[in-house]
């Protein structure tokens, strides 16, 4: 063993058969050679004299000596000796023994002998200020050399030996007299030199009886049964040198049934150790130090101290104010026997509750909180694990990825202080900012942050609380509660396996929202099937994700979002008429504000509903009352369910389908005429081509040429404006061709034959026998014309039989079509037109050049007649016209001639005495040329005889 000249301490190398330990503020430390702490090769150095022993003493060491040392040498050489103040003298021999001489006393010290080991050390106090503390042992750390240097006085110089800042009241300075000597060591054991004594810091270790008499005493009692007395003072019971962990109980024991008198705290060994002071503990402050190793530590009543050293300790402090250190390793504080709630914080060090009320905190790395109280843990910004154990628990796990266990009771996992938006499922873990690689245990509730978070439950009941920020809330299977607090918070039941009923005003009714509730949610996302989504009073945003949805927004301005599939906007609650508008959005009613998106359907309400499509395929439900329907584009089905309404099927192919009550099929916007026909219940022109009838009572049309038919039911056929032909059919039915130039079938059934504006014709074309219809004279019509009233004809057009056509004082067209027919134009300038067949032109009204000519179309003269009657006609004799009544010309040539025919123009002309001085007039027109004899002319009525009476011819 080499030296150098200024060496005041030995350097050793050795395989450990003993153990070391250290102890803070005050306390002693101590170890024995017969426990085990580790294998391999421990560096160290070990001062071999006391400095300044004697109260009061300066502390320079300039008395120690070295006798009769060279420059250098070897250790080897010679005896060393040095001296303190004491009067201690150190002896090493050439041989390897070495010896103390004390009192006059020698003890020697062999390779498995004895020696008394001390130092001095020196702490901060509160004002910086170095504090001597007396002798006590101390272990140079292997190969970790001092980066700080201190002066007390000038003598001697002081090294900051410990890696950290100093913390206040624990030892830090050792006295260094020179550098390190090289590393050419020789072992030995040090075992100490007496196991008792009575005053002082003592460091005892030993076998059988260890007293510590007055002083902080450390005690270590080896293998055995032993009795540690520590007397007065903190003292400690060690097992730093057990070769396997220990269970010790103050004021029991237990490590080989030791038994404990006036023992404060206790250090473990190097490895599991159970330390406690739970049985015989009093409300004194004890201290338990696990060391190396998986230590558990309890403590019971008093503000105990509780050091777990390295290893996955688990403390547990008891009632009192305690100071946790969970040390190296994962470290857990245990508050699971308080009787009350905890409220612990692992980022702030503290506790404010219950066991853990005035509890200080380092090191710790996991809390697990009582059996009976509600607890509230919460972890730090490291990988914590928090554990409620029983009660409604609060977990915060904090930064980092956090293991949270709820145990029994609701309990909940917090996020409400993260400084970002969360998301976090109870099934699959944390994954998103502050929650992101948590796990989860027994925890039925989470609460959000104050930004926007995801939150999704399991498939129990759950608590959901967004808290701040527009949350997206997901409760999954089991009868949860969505709370979503402040901001637009959805519920959403994107991952349900089947669809939902859900409803913001009575909660969920129907798949995995059965049993839910809702509180603060303004909006709800459905399943990818088939859900029923309902809303509140407020603004809300329902969104149907796939399958075919119904939406129902309530009152407020809604959004409803059908996604995929065919999705239905309902208003069948609401409390009035709504007007809906799948493009442009509702005005009125509960539908005051909606928008619409991937919205196909919409369902009105029991009142007076306008239901609007868009471009697409929809379906409008106009349920009760009468509502207005319009399909727009698209292939559209229009209900209009009970009450009259009015169905718009726009372009497209459309079904029309009116339900009860006096149904309308509209085309009034249609850019081109249409021809829609409700007999056969089908459209086939323009915006109609393709459309389907069932339910329709009436038809209006377009502002061009339509064609309107009805059916066997009283309809109501409206041409609207354009030149429209409208079909009554069988029924009392009511034609209004609107403007433009129509003709009205009005068909079987008394009907009503609105003209409008334009020259308008009451067409009996379809009748299947001929009739009589009179424009003046209405009441007198027969066959299909019977019942039939008309208003704004112009026209009247016959069947293919023998009709009697009658006009009014207007300018009429009268047609009669096949058959022999009967056509008096009555007052004003007519067209009369026989058509086929042997016909009869009647002239029965006052004649006027200017205002009752009428123009005989197709006139036949080898089969048509003109009936003159002998009342206007009065020159004439009733009977057939006397060839001298009848000439050619432009004027009478004869005074006999009453009827004169110019067949160069066509005029027809009446001359009451021939050639006399009444002038002739003009009552009709027929074609130039025609071939008009006086057998043509046939006068009717009857002259009154002489005798009186009358005389009809």
């Amino acid at each position: 063993m080499t030296y150098s000249l200024e060496q005041a301490y030995l350097e050793f190398m050795k395989n450990y058969g003993g153990s070391v330990s250290i102890t803070y503020g005050g306390s002693q430390a101590a170890w024995g050679a017969d426990q085990e702490v580790g294998s391999g090769v421990v560096w160290g150095s070990i001062e071999l004299h006391e400095v300044k022993h004697t109260e009061g003493a300066t502390g320079e060491g300039e008395d120690n000596t070295v006798e009769e040392l060279p420059e250098e040498g070897s250790f080897d050489d010679l005896t060393r000796t040095f001296s303190d103040d004491d009067g201690v003298i150190y002896k090493f021999y050439p041989d390897g023994t070495r010896a103390i001489i004390k009192n006059g006393v020698t003890y020697k010290l062999y390779p498995d002998g004895t020696l008394t080991i001390r130092e001095r050390s020196y702490t901060r106090d509160e004002n910086n200020n170095l504090v001597d503390q007396g002798y006590k042992m101390y272990v140079y750390p292997p190969k970790v050399y001092p980066d700080r240097k201190y002066s007390l006085g000038d003598s001697e110089l002081y090294e900051y030996l410990d890696p950290v800042l100093p913390i206040f009241n624990s030892p830090v300075f050792k006295i260094i007299r020179t550098s390190l000597p090289d590393e050419n060591h020789s072992s030995f054991t040090i075992v100490p030199l007496t196991a008792s004594n009575t005053s002082g810091n003592d460091f005892i270790v030993g076998s059988g009886l260890l007293n510590g008499g007055a002083g902080d005493d450390t005690l270590i009692g080896g293998a055995g049964r032993d009795t540690l007395d520590g007397g007065s003072g903190f003292d400690i019971a060690s097992y730093a040198a057990a070769k396997a962990g220990v269970t010790v109980s103050l004021g029991v024991g237990n490590d080989a049934q030791d038994v404990l008198i006036g023992i404060e705290g206790l250090s473990g060994s190097a490895f599991d150790d159970v330390l406690s002071d739970v049985q015989l503990g009093d409300n004194a402050a004890n201290a338990l130090y696990g060391q190396d190793g998986n230590d558990r530590l309890s403590a019971h009543d008093g503000a105990d101290t509780l050091d777990g050293g390295t290893g996955d300790d688990t403390l547990t402090g008891g009632q009192g104010a305690d100071s946790l250190v969970g040390g190296a390793g994962f470290d857990e504080a245990s508050y699971t026997w308080s009787y009350s709630s905890v409220e612990v914080s692992l980022a702030a060090g503290t506790g404010t509750a219950g066991d853990a009320a005035g509890d200080m905190l380092v090191g710790i790395e996991a809390l697990t909180g009582s059996l009976y109280g509600a607890d509230h843990l919460t972890g730090d910004g490291n990988a914590n694990r928090l554990s409620g154990l029983g009660g409604n628990d609060t977990l915060e796990g904090g930064g980092g990825a956090d293991t949270l266990i709820g145990g029994d009771g609701l309990d909940m996992a917090s996020y409400e202080h993260a400084a970002s938006g969360v998301v976090v499922s109870l099934m699959t873990g944390g994954t998103g900012g502050e929650a992101s690689g948590d796990t989860f245990n027994g925890v039925e509730a989470l609460s959000g942050s104050a930004y926007g978070d995801q939150l999704s439950g399991d498939g129990g009941a759950n608590v959901l609380s967004g808290n701040g920020g527009d949350d997206t809330l997901e409760g999954g299977l089991g009868a949860d509660t969505l709370i979503g607090g402040d901001g637009f918070d959805v519920a959403s039941y994107a991952s349900a396996t089947s669809g939902v009923v859900a409803s913001l005003m009575v909660g969920g009714a129907g798949g995995e929202a059965s049993g839910d509730t809702f509180s603060g949610i303004e909006a709800l996302s459905g399943s990818i099937f088939s859900d029923h989504l309902t809303g509140d009073a407020g603004a809300n945003v329902l969104s149907g994700d796939g399958g075919n949805d119904t939406l129902r927004g309530g009152l407020g301005a809604d959004t409803l979002n059908g996604g995929n599939g065919f999705d239905v906007a309902s208003y069948e609650t609401a409390t009035s008429g709504v007007t809906v508008n799948l493009s442009s959005g509702g005005s009125r009613g509960e539908a005051s504000g909606d928008k619409f998106e991937g919205i196909e359907a919409v369902i009105g309400s029991a009142y007076d509903d306008q239901l609007t499509g868009d471009g697409g395929a929809n379906t409008l439900w106009g349920r009760s009352d009468n509502d207005v329907l319009s399909g727009g584009d698209g292939n559209d089905m229009l209900e209009g369910g009970d009450g009259d309404d009015v169905l718009i099927g726009d372009a497209g192919f459309d079904t029309l389908n009116g339900g009860s009550g006096i149904d309308t099929a509209s085309y009034a916007s249609a850019s081109r005429g249409v021809v829609a026909n409700l007999q056969s219940g089908w459209g086939s022109g323009g915006e109609a081509d393709g459309d389907r009838f069932s339910g329709i009572e009436n038809l209006t049309g377009s502002a061009y040429n339509d064609q309107l038919a009805g059916d066997a039911g009283a309809n109501r056929l409206d041409g609207n404006n354009g030149h429209d032909v409208l079909r009554g059919g069988a029924g009392f039915d009511t034609l209004d061709g609107g403007a433009g130039d129509d003709v009205l079938t009005g068909g079987s059934g008394a009907d009503l034959l609105i003209g409008g504006s334009g020259f308008d014709v009451a067409d009996y074309g379809d009748a299947s026998f001929g009739v009589v219809a009179s424009l003046a004279e209405a009441f007198l019509n027969t066959g299909d014309a019977a019942g039939d009233s008309y208003a704004a004809i112009e026209g009247l057009s016959g069947s293919a039989y023998a009709d009697r056509l009658s006009g009014d004082e207007g300018g009429n067209r009268l047609s009669g079509g096949a058959g022999n027919d009967t056509l008096a134009g009555g007052a004003g300038n007519d067209t009369l037109a026989g058509g086929a067949g042997s016909d009869v032109f009647v002239f029965d009204t006052a004649l006027s050049s200017s205002y009752n000519v009428d123009r005989l179309q197709d006139f036949d003269c080898f089969e048509d007649r003109i009936e003159l009657d002998v009342a206007i006609f009065t020159a004439l004799a009733p009977g057939s016209l006397g060839l001298d009544a009848f000439g050619y010309g432009s004027v009478a040539a004869t005074e006999e001639q009453r009827i004169i025919y110019n067949s160069a123009t066509g005029e027809l002309f009446y001359d009451a005495d021939g050639t006399g001085r009444q002038a002739q007039i003009k009552f009709a027109v027929l074609g130039a040329g025609v071939g008009l004899t006086a057998w043509n002319f046939t006068v009717t009525g009857f002259v009154p005889p002489a005798g009186g009476g009358d005389e009809w011819f």
